[in-house]
């Protein structure tokens, strides 16, 4: 409840500074997904995106939950 009232306010959101925040998405095939014969190009790409999006100006990066086997 305390932090639905937060959100309504805005207050989390009118102080400090922004931070911008980077999602990246691989587009692992499912039955790649859980198979460790993938894993290192997996989290090849995944390293690869995330590159790409700090250069890009991102100072968080957030992979999916199940980026890797």
């Amino acid at each position: 409840m305390a932090g639905a009232a937060r959100v309504g306010a805005g207050t989390w959101t009118s102080a400090g500074r922004p931070v911008r925040v980077g999602l990246v998405q691989g587009s692992v095939e499912q039955n790649q997904k859980y198979d460790p014969r993938f894993r290192d190009d997996i989290v090849k790409r995944y390293l690869v995106l995330s590159r790409a999006t700090i250069t890009a100006g991102a100072e968080v990066v957030i992979w999916p939950e199940a980026s890797t086997p």
